[in-house]
């Protein structure tokens, strides 16, 4: 059961590097920011999906509404 719960975190946990793949090159395509501010975008989407979206039990994870 405990697998179950935890499935909607999981998918979560497994699509952050290709969002971070994705967001990076965004701004390499889109020209706006050096190496060294992509690298700092992402390491601010890696602090807010660790802070925020990740923080949470697995439990919350299966509330649909």
């Amino acid at each position: 059961m405990k697998q179950v719960i935890g499935k909607r975190k999981k998918m979560l946990i497994d699509m952050i590097p290709g969002l971070e793949t994705e967001l990076q090159q965004s701004l390499v395509n889109e020209s706006v920011a050096t190496r060294e501010g992509r690298e700092k975008v992402v390491a601010w989407f890696q602090l807010a999906v660790e802070c925020e979206w990740l923080s949470r039990e697995a439990e919350w994870y299966n509330h649909d509404e």
